[in-house]
């Protein structure tokens, strides 16, 4: 029976790595590329690790090497510690070492008691994954293994191999109990159908077959293309067959009649692996384009694109709960992402160009957290989003330049915009209505800011005067005063905690700070040697008062304390200008955000980098803000859209009651709408 149409598919779980590195990202939107955050990252493999699996249970992980120092080719299995908690890292459990050759493919069996390697040294070895110890080799006689599988009761094991055969075993005793003939090229991916009678193969030959294990007799053939087969899956109800290839195509199949169901399109280069969902709802792909897709494969769409491996991205595979993927990439990396508690909430798209400020509500529309973001230069409006869900609550058109900077009243009933039109607009919340224009400053007004304790409002301005605006009504907002001192343009302003003080800084590199209640000016400093290069963009006091953080366009951030005006360090490894720097809400770190496109978050207790977002690299970021409970931040971006993510959390993740180093290699991060 010869059926038509196939797009090839095969499976070499390929994934190059030095150590194993576990990673979460999410799957948010269609949209959204979630950006992925290290769980946890040690020391493993010193060669190429080829092949990657879960245990049944889910927590286990299995990778085998191609070498390891002194030629010796092992596997190794990890235990996936409280993966159902927030504070889940990875233990090497054992290190499974005997074969002479590389590792190709790695299984478990059902029940999770053993495991098997499929090597190029032409065998078969089952261990115990727990103690590490040998208990079976299988001489397969084909040349190299490049793909094991264990049938649904883990009585039998089937491999394919160079010669292009199908070899069926006995797997208590290795005894072989039958051979499969037919392809005509090396056979790189068997699995067997959830009825356990049929199994599917994908072959060099650029066909898959269909086989009756139990009679030992084909039931059809998938004939493809002239591109070879790496990866063959069946659904979990064994009725369709999934199929990737050496092109960039991925083909469903009904396996009972070999009927092509979907052409799944999306990739640019060679398809390595693919995966179905324990539910069978979705499919997962890896390429040499150096993305994951997740695929609603019935729909024949991608519901999410992972783009964070640097390398082609060779095998993957879904956890047995369906909550996590696991990926294995020419990068030298492992990783496992999380795909049901996202970790990137969404990215909203409506501005045309640049997103200068964003700002959180601490209560909006219907009782939910609103944000607010200031367009660029063609776009000119400020636009209010659910921060839940994205969805656009209103588009404000008033100003006549672009809108530079958004502030939140913190109790909810309005925003503020200043813009290069010279004139701060305050917005009703939830309804978007206009409620009054200040146009007292002569210059462009390039910030805004309203106090914690939602009493004052403050601006900076071309005009180089600070204003300091009090608050009678949403309605009525009334100029206190102008306070004067800067020799050029005031780009920042912020207020202290206790909204006692207003800080102050722009192009004259100074920064000041003054006494709300009467205007004084209280402190002026600079830095001296140390002091900015470039104009000063941001600023942002910390939680307890008693820091000011300032961002340069000479790409650096300082620390100042509040008290005397010195200067405590120097944050370094931006590339180009940083834009805007917000504490944490704990006041542990740093966020900054720069021309670079890179956000970074730096501990301030010593000054230390611990993690850059690089996703953005070629668009630029221009703002940043947490949420009032710290739990979420926003960021705008050159290209006009807003992406709203949980805060990256860090604890004693390693329970030493420290901490400190050890904790960043078992890093932990909060994902999903609970956060």
């Amino acid at each position: 029976m010869s059926w038509t149409k196939l797009v090839r598919s095969t499976v070499i779980s390929t994934v190059m790595a030095g150590c194993l590195i576990l990673e979460l990202g999410s799957i948010a939107s269609a949209q959204a590329g979630g950006r992925p955050n290290i769980r946890w990252m040690g020391g493993g493999h010193r060669g190429e690790v080829l092949t990657v699996a879960f245990s049944p249970d889910g927590r286990f992980v299995a990778s085998g090497s191609s070498h390891d120092t002194g030629g010796d080719y092992t596997a190794k299995i990890w235990r996936l510690m409280d993966m159902d908690r927030p504070r889940p890292f990875p233990r090497l459990v054992s290190t499974l070492a005997g074969h002479t050759r590389a590792i190709y493919s790695i299984a478990f069996s059902p029940d999770g008691t053993r495991v098997a390697t499929a090597s190029a040294d032409g065998t078969v070895k089952l261990w115990n994954p727990l103690t590490g110890e040998l208990i079976r080799a299988i001489n397969v006689g084909g040349g190299v293994v490049y793909s094991v599988a264990f049938d649904r009761t883990g009585g039998r094991l089937a491999t394919g191999d160079y010669i292009g055969t199908v070899k069926i075993w006995n797997a208590q005793t290795g005894q072989r109990l039958g051979i499969l003939t037919g392809h005509t090229g090396a056979v790189r991916s068997v699995t067997f159908a959830p009825d356990n009678v049929r199994l599917a193969s994908g072959s060099a030959d650029g066909t898959v077959k269909i086989w009756d294990t139990g009679r030992g007799v084909l039931l059809g053939t998938i004939p493809a293309s002239q591109n070879a087969i790496h990866s063959v899956a069946f659904s979990p109800n064994g009725v369709f067959v999934a199929a990737s290839n050496h092109g960039t195509v991925i083909g469903v199949w009904n396996s009972q009649n070999g009927q092509l169901v979907m052409r799944l399109l999306g990739h640019t280069d060679t398809v390595w692996s693919v995966a179905f969902s324990p539910d069978g709802g979705l499919l997962v792909s890896g390429s040499s384009d150096r993305s994951i897709r997740i695929w609603n494969w019935q729909a024949g769409t991608t519901v999410q694109t992972i783009s964070e491996h640097t390398g082609a991205v060779t095998s993957v595979a879904f956890s047995p709960n369906g909550q996590f993927v696991l990926s294995g990439s020419r990068d030298r990396t492992v990783k496992i992402w999380d795909v049901v508690n996202q970790r990137l909430h969404m990215i909203v798209t409506g501005h045309k160009d640049i997103v200068w400020s964003v700002a959180f509500s601490p209560v909006g529309f219907d009782g939910h957290q609103t944000v607010a973001t200031a367009g660029g230069y063609f776009d000119r409006t400020v636009r209010y989003w659910h921060a839940g869900d994205g969805f656009p609550l209103s588009t404000q058109t008033g100003h006549t330049d672009i809108v530079r900077s958004v502030a939140a009243d913190p109790r909810g009933r309005f925003f503020a915009s200043a813009s290069e039109d010279r004139t701060i607009k305050v917005w009703d919340l939830p309804l978007g209505i206009l409620l009054g224009t200040l146009t007292n400053h002569t210059g462009q007004v390039y910030s805004v800011a309203v106090s914690p304790d939602g009493r004052l409002m403050a601006s900076g301005s071309a005009d180089n005067m600070v204003g300091l605006w009090r608050i009678i009504a949403p309605n009525n907002i009334q100029l206190v005063r102008m306070l004067a001192g800067h020799t050029q343009s005031v780009y920042a302003v912020a207020f202290s905690p206790d909204s006692t003080l207003v800080a102050s800084a722009g192009v004259d590199l100074t920064i000041r700070l003054w006494d709300t209640a009467t205007g004084a000016l209280v402190r002026a400093f600079d830095g001296g040697a140390d002091r900015h290069t470039q104009l000063i963009y941001a600023l942002a006091f910390s939680p307890d008062g008693q820091l000011l953080a300032s961002a340069s366009g000479d790409g650096t951030i300082k620390l100042w304390r509040v008290a005397n005006g010195a200067l405590i360090r120097t944050l370094r490894g931006h590339t180009r200008e940083v834009y805007d720097v917000e504490f944490s809400h704990g006041g542990q770190m740093v966020a900054s955000v720069s021309g670079d496109g890179t956000i970074r978050f730096w501990f301030v207790q010593n000054g230390r980098l611990w993690l850059t977002y690089s996703r953005e690299t070629e668009r630029g970021v221009y703002s940043i803000q947490f949420s009032p409970n710290g739990v979420l931040f926003a960021y705008g971006r050159f290209d006009g859209t807003v992406v709203v993510a949980c805060t990256p959390l860090i604890g004693d993740v390693n329970e030493d009651s420290m901490v400190d180093d050890a904790d960043l290699l078992l890093v932990l991060f909060n994902f999903g709408n609970s956060c």
